[in-house]
């Protein structure tokens, strides 16, 4: 069961950095354009992305790493770098809703933009939060990501014929 709770895990992380490394991409489609549907379609993507993918992969992300918690029974709490790990993935999630939140808003505003109402202007401090705050997640995920990987300060106890040491 952990192996696939640890499986989930890694699946929901390629669908978390992946849908938000091509928010990047699509979002670059609107820059310096006055084509109210290019905008429109672009926000649109970028909703479907974050309904579809980055979302579900967040709570997919969530979930596995608290079934593995649970099932090692939070034996893993106990080492600095899970810690650090689990304190990083709280901030990812928060800060995670308030780009969400920016995306609805940039798309709403791209919506009045191609019916002809408001203007670009409405665009800008959804599109800075957008900005800035998923700039600073993608570096906290892979920061994050480093972290599960490399396991710094992991305490490892010497081994014996195959088995930890009293």
């Amino acid at each position: 069961m952990y192996r696939w709770l640890k499986l989930a895990h890694v699946f929901g992380f390629a669908l978390f950095l992946g849908s938000i490394l091509a928010h990047v991409v699509t979002g670059r489609v609107h820059a310096g354009t006055d084509d109210a549907s290019l905008v429109l379609y672009a926000r649109d993507t970028i909703c479907i992305a974050t309904r579809a993918l980055t979302a579900p992969g967040l709570l997919l992300l969530m979930a596995s790493g608290v079934g593995m918690l649970w099932l090692s029974r939070g034996e893993p709490l106990r080492q600095r770098w899970m810690q650090i790990h689990l304190a990083l993935g709280a901030v990812i999630a928060g800060v995670s809703v308030a780009v969400v939140v920016a995306v609805a808003k940039l798309a709403w505003a791209a919506e009045a933009l191609a019916q002809g109402h408001g203007g670009v202007a409405a665009l800008a401090l959804p599109g800075a939060i957008e900005r800035y705050a998923g700039a600073a997640n993608i570096v906290m995920i892979l920061v994050t990501a480093g972290l599960a990987i490399v396991r710094p300060w992991r305490q490892t106890k010497p081994m014996i014929a195959g088995r930890p040491a009293a």
